[in-house]
């Protein structure tokens, strides 16, 4: 814990970063194949390691939060697919979930208790409830400024040309000096977006999303497809991984946003039936 090793390789730093950004397509792609295609059983194998992955390298992090949190993902993905499969395949991919599930939970109790003791349910219910609570006393109404854009999206300042931030230190002072509170607590993906751009902005961002979500989500052939199954990914994400912090922030976070919008616009162009899902 006491000692790091720096990357200088800039070819290795944004790979990294790249497959970072590529972690929620990936579980949403691996299981769109290992539910729908039919061929070589060693390419379902590749799937199911390619969503494992992110679970891999969560553990070398010690991040219990978000190991339980791409389990939700996942069993998210999975129920969307449920009018799409068969009554038989869905019971099967239910008993392997609940499997799958318990196990996790175990593994995440086991690493918990290992760092917290006793206090194990004490820190795990905090964890829980810390985010609405910062929001609710320590942001909401108490803002001075706000970034808009610099704190949490500096990927894409960097991709325009403009001044941002290199580190979490920056980001937090950023947030201090320019927002008057504590950058480096947790205020849920509501009180991020507050911090960028405050609240009423806030609220006319989400309506915006309602409202295009609404729009391009809508099928009147029965059928689900791939631009549109990215998009549900990426709402899905956000909500469920925002009940704790912005998981679209940072290098990692800011290239997803990017590649969401980039594959979305790519699919919903292509008009092979192989990239859509047809009901029954």
């Amino acid at each position: 814990g006491e000692s790091f090793i720096t990357i200088k390789n800039p070819l290795i730093i944004y790979a990294f970063r790249i497959m970072g950004g590529l972690r929620q397509l990936n579980i949403v792609f691996a299981i769109y194949g290992v539910l729908f295609y039919r061929k070589e059983k060693i390419i379902k194998w590749f799937l199911i390691l390619s969503f494992i992955y992110p679970i891999f390298v969560s553990l070398i992090y010690v991040m219990r939060s978000q190991i339980l949190l791409i389990f939700v993902f996942v069993a998210y993905i999975t129920y969307i697919f449920k009018p799409f499969i068969s009554i038989k395949m869905w019971k099967k991919y239910m008993r392997i979930g609940l499997l799958s599930s318990v196990l996790g939970f175990l593994l995440i109790q086991i690493i918990s208790i290992s760092r917290f003791g006793d206090l194990v349910w004490t820190f795990f219910l905090r964890y829980w409830g810390e985010s609405f609570i910062n929001f609710n006393n320590l942001l909401y109404g108490q803002l001075h400024g706000n970034t808009y854009g610099a704190a949490y999206f500096p990927t894409i300042f960097k991709i325009f040309g403009l001044k941002t931030i290199d580190s979490n230190i920056e980001k937090y002072e950023m947030i201090e000096r320019v927002c008057g509170i504590d950058g480096g607590i947790l205020y849920t993906f509501v009180g991020n977006l507050c911090i960028e751009y405050g609240e009423i902005i806030t609220l006319c961002i989400s309506l915006i999303l309602c409202l295009v979500s609404i729009k391009l989500l809508k099928s009147r052939d029965s059928t689900l497809r791939l631009s549109q199954l990215l998009l549900i990914g990426f709402l899905g994400w956000q909500f469920i991984g925002g009940l704790f912090t912005c998981v679209f922030q940072g290098d990692n976070g800011n290239w997803e946003v990017i590649f969401v919008i980039l594959l979305s616009i790519y699919f919903s162009k292509k008009k092979h039936s192989t990239i859509k899902i047809n009901k029954g």
